[in-house]
């Protein structure tokens, strides 16, 4: 069970980051305001590694 406990925090934290990249991405293409684009990635990586991630993988992997 350790082993698959290690194994969706893993899998949770690199779906997290690959959406931070797209959404930091975007927020750079719309305008650079660097303390803003840090400040919306910041808040948007805690919302989807603690919230959305899980569910999604709850959801999907666990049925």
């Amino acid at each position: 069970m350790e082993v698959f406990s290690d194994q969706r925090k893993t899998v949770i934290w690199l779906v997290s980051l690959l959406l931070e990249a797209v959404v930091g991405t975007i927020l750079l293409a719309v305008g650079p305001h660097t303390a803003l684009v840090i400040v919306v990635l910041f808040l948007s990586f805690v919302l989807f590694y603690h919230l959305l991630i899980p569910l999604l993988y709850r959801v999907v992997v666990e049925r």
